[in-house]
């Protein structure tokens, strides 16, 4: 808001302005009464006295009243200014390419978007408190001394304008100090984020002790460049301590030497003295103002190397497909910007409503990236994806995605309640529409244990629940949206053969359920496929063949092979 911007500036101004005029007031004291008081009447002096006393009085009443306007308008400048920086921030990352996400550390973003917004806070309400009113009482004093005396006036201009100079260069110095810390700070962060993400895992396998070490050593490396960036600033601070110091006794000599010859009055001897220390005392403080712009730098800086990445191209007015009757897949290939070769090749499928086709093969083959493809995570390469025979390029895929309902293999489940992890996809689902879920993903035994019924808390990822549990939960809040494609991505293949088995009876239910629905199975578990109206078999990024399980246990040697060695491994 560039009127609030304003007001601050122009409180801090006012306020230092009108407390400045303090030592002008107190000039005319000593000149027009103290030194005066053998030559003037007694009335004379009290009525002079009491008149600029009270000016005295109005004087420190504005500056009061401007200073807590200006504390005002300052702190919601600054909360305004670090919330659209981080809001910035927030808005481009939900932008960005999901490949970019697969590259970088969640918590790692996240500290970049910190720092930027702590940095600038910072900087903000020093620049609006200490530096803007320090550079117009700096033009006050000055004009004002010009007034006096211009030799004086030369010499204040001089000085100010080298010490602000040397200030600012020296203050370069902790620019690089500053640069590694932000880097070694993004390290930690994403460290961190990561570990207490995998934290199972972890106190599991006995980890604390080794992750500890690992985490401390990088906070001790952080903590070394801190120690070493204050006894840098601690040197620049001493320097300028005495370049300060030396430039007021040179001021100082030559009022010493203009009062010694008269040149200059008692009262505005002692009111530039005055002025001295108030313009140089902000002075000391402006290595730390443009440390603190160094800074300010660094965190924006970061910031822009998530904002200058390029958004995910959209279409403008992009078509809002109210449902998914069919979908196909044109000769798609597509290929990971860190891999020569192609993940998957030269794809051809079509399905429609109410069917369900699978996709299996080994690990590896371009399964679940074929997913990514049809919910539009990854943009195919080459080739073209269709919807109701639309190209996707011409489809806004936000809307599309609503008709869409994904289970994957790593199941994402909020900390908090049941219902909260259901009302995450659909917020203005009844509670008729979440126990109706439940039921069909046999869940009401779950939500009973407890008796806080859909508030029931599963802790960080789901931890509370089993894996089987976790699953259905996950397969209960893609139901939820009533999708018009529903997509099973390796939903089984970390559980064991009886949940396995549990979860594809609920598939199936639910292919019974929704005769509409375009249903997809991703799974390198044959046996969760094998009712699937057509299964494409993948190798090494192709589709090798498909039909459906008894064909292809006929016609498909690769198909039959995975088949029997899966059915042996079952038997072990």
């Amino acid at each position: 808001n560039k009127r609030q911007v304003f007001l601050a500036l122009g409180f801090s101004v006012i306020s230092r302005v009108f407390s400045l005029f303090d030592f002008q007031i107190f000039r005319l004291l000593v000149d027009n009464y103290i030194t005066k008081i053998q030559v003037i009447s007694q009335s004379e002096f009290i009525f002079g006295v009491f008149y600029l006393l009270s000016l005295l009085a109005m004087i420190a009443v504005i500056t009061r009243l401007t200073n807590n306007w200006q504390f005002y308008f300052s702190k919601i400048v600054v909360q305004k200014v670090g919330s659209r920086v981080y809001a910035e921030g927030i808005t481009h990352s939900f932008t960005i390419p999901y490949q970019e996400f697969e590259d970088q550390k969640s918590g790692e973003i996240m500290q970049k978007m910190n720092n930027a917004r702590e940095n600038i806070q910072i900087f903000s309400v020093n620049f609006i408190s200490v530096f803007t009113p320090l550079i117009f009482g700096i033009i006050f004093v000055v004009v004002f001394t010009f007034f006096v005396n211009l030799l004086l006036g030369v010499v204040f201009l001089i000085t100010s304008l080298f010490l602000i100079t040397i200030i600012y260069l020296l203050s370069r110095q902790t620019l690089e100090a500053q640069k590694r810390i932000g880097r070694e700070s993004i390290i930690l962060a994403g460290s961190v984020t990561e570990t207490l993400r995998n934290v199972e895992l972890v106190k599991g396998m006995g980890l604390e002790e080794q992750e500890i070490k690992r985490l401390n050593f990088a906070n001790d490396e952080l903590l070394r460049l801190h120690i070493s960036r204050i006894k840098l600033a601690r040197r620049l601070d001493f320097i300028q301590g005495i370049l300060i110091n030396l430039a007021r006794l040179i001021i100082l000599l030559i009022m010493l030497w203009l009062i010694y010859y008269q040149t200059i009055t008692l009262g505005e001897f002692f009111s530039l003295f005055f002025y001295i220390s108030f313009i140089f005392a902000p002075l000391s403080e402006l290595g730390s103002i443009a440390m603190q712009y160094h800074e300010a730098v660094v965190g924006l800086n970061q910031l822009e190397s998530i904002l200058n990445i390029p958004s995910a191209v959209k279409p403008e007015n992009g078509l809002k497909l109210e449902n998914i009757n069919s979908l196909s897949l044109n000769n798609v290939s597509f290929r990971y910007l860190d891999k020569g070769e192609a993940s998957v090749k030269n794809i051809n499928i079509t399905v429609r409503a109410g069917e369900t086709i699978a996709f299996v093969g080994p690990s590896g083959c371009g399964k679940t990236t074929l997913i990514k493809i049809l919910v539009g995570l990854y943009a195919p390469e080459a080739g073209s994806l269709f919807f109701n025979q639309k190209d996707s390029v011409k489809i806004d895929f936000n809307y599309l995605r609503k008709k869409i309902g994904l289970v994957s293999q790593e199941t994402q489940l909020f900390a908090g309640s049941i219902r909260d992890n259901l009302l995450f996809v659909k917020p203005e689902a009844t509670e008729a529409e979440c126990w109706e879920v439940l039921k069909n993903t046999l869940l009401l035994g779950v939500v009973e244990r407890g008796d806080k019924g859909l508030d029931t808390v599963i802790g960080e990822g789901g931890m509370r629940l089993s894996g089987g549990e976790r699953q259905r939960l996950a397969i209960a809040r893609a139901l939820l949206r009533k999708p018009d494609l529903l997509i099973f991505d390796e939903a089984t293949s970390s559980l064991d053969v009886l949940t396995e088995k549990e979860i594809s009876q609920t598939i199936s239910r639910i292919e019974k359920q929704s005769s509409k629905t375009i249903i997809i199975i991703v799974s390198h578990r044959l046996s969760t496929v094998a009712h699937a109206k057509k299964i494409f078999v993948m190798n090494s990024g192709k589709i090798i063949d498909s039909g459906s399980h008894d064909e292809l246990i006929k016609t498909n040697e690769f198909y039959a092979s995975l088949w029997n060695e899966q059915a042996i491994i079952n038997l072990d």
